[in-house]
């Protein structure tokens, strides 16, 4: 990422651009002809103005163009303006901005092909954000300390992914999915805040190796959700590592969860396969269900927590073999 202190800013006023036409020199325009080649670049700018007005905002246009190295500040969050705004655009490319002091950092709206990375977002209500958009790609970015949401998925958001971003010490979420389908999230940090990942309506996304670590709540929350959950690492959180609500059809495979409440919980939550867990130590379950029905629990490792490695309540018709389920306070499988 590069380092925005390295940077020379220029001031501008906040710039509107309303198709390919308004790429233009006077509005912020400093080289290019918008052609993948040669692309319109808006780079080196500070920009501040008016509380609620989005400091960069393009709008309706499929040219080639970057806006690269900008420092985009206080629009407000309780405002609603935003540092940079696309909407119904495809061929954009975002990249070493920072922004602060808005409702979004990023918002990415009904476009196509957009690549946001190296940025980095502070402060803001959600630091980057996609609604209704696909083939997008949001990668390296920091959006960590002081938003809600450090990056947020939404509105039929599908086939996009984000990977490798920094999604830390937010004070919601580090990382939210509402409304989505077939988005790939990986080796992302979510760590120290309410929720490191939030999923809720959400089918066929693939969440994978990340980091979910040392939350309030809970490390991964799936609410209505059928998705594929593995190789994350959702340890020494204050709530459960990972939580299943009326949630079905979820495929949990080789995630850590450890030093937590319990490790992973199923409330209402049918028809799902666990395989290959690590939920030891757990301060009070390593595996719980209830209400939970027609479950596969299997090759898991639910031993020397601080109650029981697996207990069932209220569940009927699950399949438990294989597991490991020693050294616990009470019992390594309960049923009642």
């Amino acid at each position: 990422m590069r380092n925005p202190a390295k940077i020379v800013y220029y001031t501008h006023n906040p710039i509107l651009i309303d198709g390919n036409a308004g790429f233009t020199n006077a509005s912020g325009v400093v080289w290019g002809s918008g052609t993948e080649a040669d692309p319109f670049i808006i780079e080196g700018w500070d920009i501040t103005g008016p509380r609620g007005v989005t400091r960069i905002s393009i709008l309706n246009a499929d040219a080639h163009f970057i806006i690269r190295g900008c420092s985009l500040h206080d629009s407000e969050a309780s405002y609603g303006g935003s540092g940079v705004g696309l909407t119904t655009c495809r061929n954009g490319t975002i990249e070493a901005c920072t922004s602060f002091n808005h409702d979004e950092g990023i918002i990415v709206r009904q476009s196509t092909g957009i690549v946001v990375r190296d940025c980095y977002c502070f402060n803001n209500s959600r630091g980057i954000s996609a609604s209704g958009s696909e083939l997008c790609l949001v990668t390296n970015n920091t959006c960590a300390g002081g938003n809600q949401y450090g990056i947020y998925l939404e509105d039929g958001s599908g086939n996009n992914t984000a990977i490798g971003n920094n999604c830390s010490y937010n004070d919601e979420t580090g990382i939210s999915m509402s409304n989505t389908w077939n988005n790939m999230v990986s080796y992302n940090m979510c760590e120290r805040g309410s929720r490191g990942f939030e999923v809720s309506g959400a089918r066929s996304n693939t969440i994978t190796n990340n980091l979910c670590r040392f939350n309030d709540e809970q490390g991964i929350y799936l609410y209505g959700t059928d998705n594929s959950v593995f190789d994350n690492d959702c340890s020494n959180n204050f709530g459960d590592g990972i939580y299943l609500i009326l949630s079905s059809n979820n495929t949990l495979i080789n995630n850590t969860c450890t030093n937590n409440i319990n490790g992973i919980y199923l409330s209402a939550a049918n028809n799902n396969t666990l395989i290959d867990n690590n939920c030891s130590h757990n301060s009070f379950n390593d595996m719980a269900l209830y209400d939970s029905n027609k479950n596969t629990i299997t090759d898991n490792n639910c031993s020397s927590s601080g109650y029981n490695g697996v207990i069932l309540l209220f569940s009927n018709n699950n399949t438990l073999f294989k597991n490991t389920c020693n050294s616990n306070f009470y019992v390594g499988i309960g049923l009642t």
